[in-house]
């Protein structure tokens, strides 16, 4: 039997230390007017004031845009004419992570991976097929039933992905 992958999950990956180096000393400049938010770490999540002004380098807004596009193009989807981008900037400290979610009202989401320190945790990616639900014990795990991956970052990784998958930043070590 021949098995056909159908509904893959895309996440598209970037190093660009070159880009992340440049936007570093910008994030910690945010990060030190940021407050630890509800999820108990620091985030300019919730400030659209800290996002203007991420919008306001051109050099960041459109490098963004730029491999938004791309990203779309290489799904085989058309890139709108215009596109709104909610930037933020974000630490997390040991014991400290953000539980799984995604992003409903976006279409894409991603992250630039700017200092990651030793013990820094991975990104996690769930599968979000309903199969994963029914209860199937798995024997082995292959591409097809596996129930998440884990990406574990490194300084200049950006990586771009489709806001419907469920993700989360697991606790530091």
């Amino acid at each position: 039997m021949n098995l056909n992958l159908l509904f893959p999950t895309v996440i598209g990956q970037i190093k660009n230390k070159n880009f992340t180096d440049k936007v570093k000393p910008i994030a910690h400049s945010l990060l030190a007017k940021s407050n630890p938010n509800f999820w108990n770490y620091h985030s300019s999540y919730s400030d659209k004031n800290i996002s203007a002004e991420l919008n306001n380098y051109a050099f960041i807004y459109d490098y963004i845009k730029n491999i938004s596009f791309e990203f779309l193009d290489k799904n085989g989807y058309k890139s709108p004419s215009e596109i709104e981008i909610e930037m933020f900037v974000s630490r997390m400290k040991k014991g400290e992570g953000h539980g799984r979610h995604r992003h409903p009202k976006a279409i894409l989401s991603g992250v630039c991976y700017l200092t990651i320190e030793e013990g820094s945790a991975p990104i996690r990616f769930y599968n979000n097929d309903f199969k994963q639900w029914l209860g199937i014990e798995i024997k082995n795990n292959t591409l097809y039933n596996q129930h998440h991956n884990d990406h574990f970052p490194e300084e200049g990784d950006i990586l771009i992905w489709e806001s419907w998958v469920d993700h989360e930043v697991v606790s530091n070590y």
